[in-house]
Formats: C-alpha cells, sequence, structure tokens
C-alpha cells in the first residue's frame, strides 16, 4: 500500500515543472549564494550545532542548508512569528489572507525547485513538513482571534499535527503523500473562505475529520 501511494504522489509531483529558463537562473542564483556564503565559519558552526542536535541525520552542512528551497523554508518559519506579532498591531484581516497565501505560493515552489536543481535533502525533508504545518496553525489560529473560525478548529489542528510531527523519523522514512497534499489543499480552502465570509459549522467539522483520516492513513502507509 506504502509503494502505490508513493508511485502515486511522485507522479503528481513530477506534475508540477518550472519553465527552463527559470530553472537555468535559479542555478545561476544558487551557485552565487554558495560562492558568497558557504564558507563563512559562523555559519558552518551554526549548521555543525544543528546537525549534531538532530542526531547527524540530517547531514546539515552550510552548502544543504544554503540551497534556495531550504532557503525559502526557513523564511517561512520565520514570517510566521512576525505575521502573529501583527494580531497585537491590529492588522486587518487582508493582510492576514494575502500573507498566508504568499506562504503557500512559496510551498508549491520549494518542491518542484529542490527537484529541478538537484538541490533535495534529507534536512529539506525534514523542514519543509514543519515549515507548512506552522503556517497552517498561524493561520488557524489568527481565524480564532478574528473569530472566524472554532477554537476547537486550532486545537484538533494542533493536536494532530503534534502527533505526526512527534514521529521524528515519519517524513524521512515516509515522505509526503497525495492525501496529505489533498488534506493541505483542503485546509487552505477552507481558511482561506473563512477569512472572506462566515462558514457554518460543518465546514470545520469536516475538515477536523478530513485532518484526523489522513493522520490514520499516515499511520497504515508508514509500514510496507
Amino acid at each position: 500500500m506504502r509503494d502505490f501511494f508513493d508511485d502515486l504522489t511522485e507522479k503528481v509531483k513530477g506534475l508540477i515543472k518550472l519553465p527552463d529558463g527559470m530553472v537555468i537562473w535559479l542555478n545561476m542564483v544558487q551557485r552565487r549564494i554558495w560562492d558568497r556564503w558557504e564558507q563563512r565559519e559562523g555559519l558552518k558552526r551554526f549548521c555543525d550545532w544543528a546537525d549534531r542536535l538532530t542526531r547527524e541525520k540530517l547531514n546539515i552542512t552550510s552548502k544543504v542548508f544554503l540551497s534556495i528551497p531550504n532557503l525559502l523554508c526557513v523564511a517561512r518559519l520565520a514570517i510566521v512569528p512576525v505575521y502573529l506579532l501583527w494580531l497585537a498591531l491590529g492588522a486587518n484581516k487582508w493582510f492576514y489572507l494575502a500573507t498566508y497565501l504568499f506562504l503557500m505560493a512559496l510551498d508549491v515552489l520549494d518542491g518542484p525547485i529542490a527537484r529541478q536543481t538537484g538541490t533535495d535533502s534529507d534536512f529539506g525533508k525534514a523542514i519543509d513538513p514543519l515549515s507548512d504545518k506552522t503556517c497552517h496553525l498561524g493561520m488557524a489560529l489568527v481565524a480564532v482571534s478574528f473569530g472566524f473560525a472554532p477554537l476547537w478548529l486550532f486545537v484538533n489542528l494542533a493536536l494532530k499535527e503534534g502527533l505526526l510531527m512527534s514521529q521524528s523519523s515519519h517524513y524521512l522514512n515516509s515522505g509526503s503523500k497525495i492525501y496529505g497534499k489533498f488534506g493541505t489543499a483542503i485546509e487552505v480552502i477552507v481558511l482561506s473562505l473563512a477569512f472572506i465570509f462566515p462558514l457554518s459549522f460543518w465546514w470545520f467539522l469536516d475538515l477536523v475529520i478530513l485532518h484526523w483520516a489522513i493522520y490514520i492513513a499516515y499511520r497504515i502507509t508508514d509500514v510496507k
């Protein structure tokens, strides 16, 4: 079953391809980033510390950390706290919706960039879902704060994501699946619509049920 979903997921991923001209430009930018920053002693020490912290499972080197897909993931993680800080400063709902959709657009791009520029890595496989979940939970928390979504939605999503992410080897061993990507797409749609017009209780309940079904599917297909 796991092999079936792995094959299906890879076929779907293969449908998303960047234009050749963009890939050439990204490779040029990538080389410039490496040439300028890869040998920085501070960055090397940070990567060595991070690699030891992860028990040397992710091979975190300066070159891996500075790959464009991983920098996009790190940027998304860094933006979310600022995104939440604006709650205290009174930003309106359109700011949050636009920022969320921008972060999700970066999520769509980092996978194809990694595959087509040959910069995919174990570190990327680990940090990409972490940045995804952080963005989604941040948006859900903002939706609750505005009164656009119920608190139990955020609690359920946080519990499910916490259980999934606590399985430290999960994403490295099984990676993302087609049903996980489907769940992400539905979550983006529901949370975005919640900022545009009021949604009924059933929208949020269906989203929670879908997420728990995805969690069960991950647990079942995590074993060959």
